[in-house]
């Protein structure tokens, strides 16, 4: 997701002041408290006024192995030993990339007081680990490559300023692509990122040499001048043979005017480290790392560090930060949403509550019933927020807010009335509104800015009085173009689950979860069951067991795409374009019958569907003639993120069996590895994959 805030980064970049007192890096790092990391390593005895703060920075595309994965743990040790404050760390993968398994990898590397935002959807993610708070976080489109984003953190490191980071991977296809990456992120970062805030872009450049023309276009808002970063041979080369530049950590002005020589035990770097085990001495300095770990297998690039002494108030040095960013804000998202004018949480206790949705009678019950945080292919108008009305009577919404964190995102117009029975969806941009939607608004700030990574919406009355709010993990929005939906649907003590967990499709915004019209009631509510027959379609829901919703009733699903036994979606034979997500993936792809496609562009990628109505071993083959490289991943219906299988060799076919546990609706992606483009033939074989 992006953000739009009303102040960009300047254009102009002026010079730098070196001072030799503490070291910034940009690296892999987690929120925290600043307690005990600078006593070993050499920084804190260099001079440092007691209010000013360390802040090192890392760019690290450190894997190793053969599944491009942070497993083996060469680049872990490397992290560990140079201790980073705050890592844009690439191809962030580790054991089955579930949110356990990189929060595990986190407290190991780093400690559990961290915090992490990671790219969803990606086959070699980017991201952020920081020390302080992520108080933002999101991607932006990477258009030239399909397997991966800019992943932007917003952190709140001490003191008055804010912290941008951007984590890149460019691709390797030629300087003229990763030029126009570089102008792309450019105006990114000029349409979002505050004058006022710190700014860093760091990760694998995968540039030749330092004339490339993306330094150019990267100059409009970060420093590319040197001294550069160097080992304890003064070598600046960054790839594994250290002939050439590949990664970076670029910094504005603001903060180019911080930086400090990085030093580390005995050792002093005054422009920054380029991280190599084979040259580094003493190794002890940066234990636990061993001298073998840069020369690991597949490790084809160095970290690098710069180090930064930031100067804060006094009351904030040292202390880390105030609050805790995993803890939400003061409003308790369990309670519910509240009704309005002060008249409780039961429908039926209104002025006349038998009325029906007669404005100047009944109850409305107001909440939030669907939010989409992650939006599809980084289109941030996109991003929306769906409020329902399941009381007796309609309610004027007109002065009412939606906020988002703190910030007020939308303020209803004058005579806006949400009907009892109706839903009404506030999205980020018009643009985003599909066709046809005509219960839906565009936010009156022209964004809704709503984290990948988490965060607070609250829907405030005209008073300023909460009327519902909920806080949401990355769980629920880690995945891309999936929203998170109450369970039941419209049901107003239900709770958030991922909208494909209930449903085949992946959002329903002013529908049922099912993407039929909403016609009043509650799903599964128990205070839909006090005026049930008295709204305007109230009887035929009441009962969830039983109702029209066949999200939440699969025993009478009416949609082919969640009942496996019965699919009708007819099977096909070639791909149609767009099926570039899961939400047009082309299907079905049917046992035996062989799907025709191309990855046609660096950043095309084809989704199909196919379903299963038996546990078993089902296989994917991806066959492409002559030499081309391209990939598959194979996703469940309920998790977007995480894919089940992967056929991601240079093997061709590319053909891998697996295990499908649960019945189901299932997706296949096919991409193209760094850039290739082919013609392609797919096949999806097994006892339980539904034929013909």
């Amino acid at each position: 997701m992006s953000q739009h805030l009303p102040l960009s980064k300047r254009a102009g970049l002026g010079s730098w002041l070196m001072f030799p007192l503490l070291t910034l890096v940009l690296a892999a790092c987690g929120e925290g408290a600043l307690e005990g990391d600078g006593a070993g390593d050499g920084l804190l005895e260099s001079g440092a006024s007691l209010t000013d703060v360390r802040v090192r920075l890392m760019a690290a595309n450190i894997t190793s192995g053969n599944l491009q994965s942070y497993d083996p743990g060469h680049g872990a040790r490397i992290m560990q030993g140079t201790k980073p404050d705050v890592v844009m760390i690439q191809e962030f993968n580790y054991g089955d990339n579930s949110a356990s398994a990189i929060r595990g990898f986190v407290d190991a590397t780093f400690g559990p007081g961290f915090s992490y935002y990671r790219e969803g959807g990606a086959q070699i993610p980017n991201g952020v680990i920081s020390r302080w708070p992520i108080i933002d976080a999101g991607e932006w489109d990477d258009t030239q490559v399909s397997n991966r984003d800019f992943a932007w953190a917003r952190i709140d490191i001490p003191g008055p300023r804010d912290l941008w980071v951007v984590s890149v991977h460019l691709l390797t296809a030629s300087s003229s692509v990763r030029n126009t990456e570089a102008g792309n992120l450019v105006n990114f970062i000029n349409a979002n990122v505050p004058a006022g805030d710190y700014l860093t872009i760091g990760g694998d450049f995968n540039t030749d040499n330092r004339t490339e023309p993306c330094f150019s276009a990267f100059s409009n808002v970060v420093s590319t001048s040197g001294p550069y970063p160097a080992d304890k041979n003064n070598n600046t080369g960054t790839n594994a043979s250290r002939s050439k530049p590949y990664d970076h950590v670029l910094v504005d002005a603001d903060l180019r005017a911080y930086q400090t020589a990085t030093v580390i035990g005995g050792s002093t770097f005054p422009a920054g480290l380029v991280v190599d085990t084979r040259v580094y001495s003493p190794l002890s300095e940066i234990a636990p790392a061993q001298s073998g770990d840069s020369a690991s297998s597949n490790m084809q690039h160095m970290a690098v560090i710069k180090d930064f002494l930031i100067p804060v108030d006094s009351t904030d040095a040292g202390t880390g930060p105030v609050t805790d960013a995993g803890t939400g804000p003061v409003t308790d998202a369990g309670t519910g949403p509240v009704t309005d004018a002060g008249t409780g949480t039961d429908a039926g206790t209104g002025t006349d509550a038998g009325t029906g949705t007669d404005a100047g009678t009944g109850t409305a019950q107001v909440f939030i019933n669907e939010i989409l945080a992650n939006e599809p292919v980084s289109d941030t108008a996109r991003e929306f927020v769906e409020l329902v009305n399941v009381g007796t009577g309609a309610v004027d919404l007109s002065g009412w807010t939606l906020v988002v964190g703190t910030a007020t995102k939308h303020t209803f117009a004058s005579g806006t009335t949400l009907g009892a029975g109706s839903m009404l969806v506030v999205f980020a941009g018009a643009t985003g509104i599909p066709a046809g939607l005509t219960n839906a608004v565009a936010a009156s700030t022209g964004s809704l800015v709503l984290s990948n990574s988490g965060g607070t919406v609250t829907v405030k009355n005209r008073s300023g009085a909460t009327v519902d709010a909920f806080t949401y993990t990355n769980a629920l929005s880690g995945t891309d173009g999936v929203s998170m939906n109450r369970s039941p649907d419209v049901g107003s003590g239900g709770t958030f689950v991922l909208h494909t967990s209930l449903s085949s499709l992946t959002t329903s915004p002013g529908k049922r979860v099912d993407g039929t019209d909403y016609n009043g009631g509650g799903s599964g509510d128990t205070d839909a069951g006090t005026d049930a027959g008295t709204g305007t379609d109230a009887g035929t829901d009441t009962d969830a067991g039983t109702g029209t919703d066949a999200g939440t009733d699969a025993g009478t699903d009416t949609d082919a795409g969640t009942d496996a036994g019965t699919p009708t979606e007819p099977v096909i034979t070639a791909e149609t374009e767009s099926n570039n997500s899961a939400a047009t993936a082309n299907g079905r792809v049917a046992a035996g019958i062989r799907v025709s496609g191309s990855i046609s562009s660096v950043t095309d990628e084809d989704w199909f569907s196919f379903t299963v109505d038996a546990p078993g071993t089902a296989t994917v083959s991806l066959s492409m003639p002559g030499s081309a490289d391209l990939d598959w991943f194979v996703f469940s219906a309920s998790d977007l993120n995480l894919y089940v299988a992967r056929g991601y060799t240079t093997s061709n076919p590319e053909r891998v069996s697996f295990n499908v546990s649960q019945p189901g609706t299932y997706f296949v992606k096919v991409v193209g590895y760094a850039g290739a483009m082919s013609n392609y033939s797919l096949d999806v074989t097994g006892a339980g994959v539904v034929r013909p």
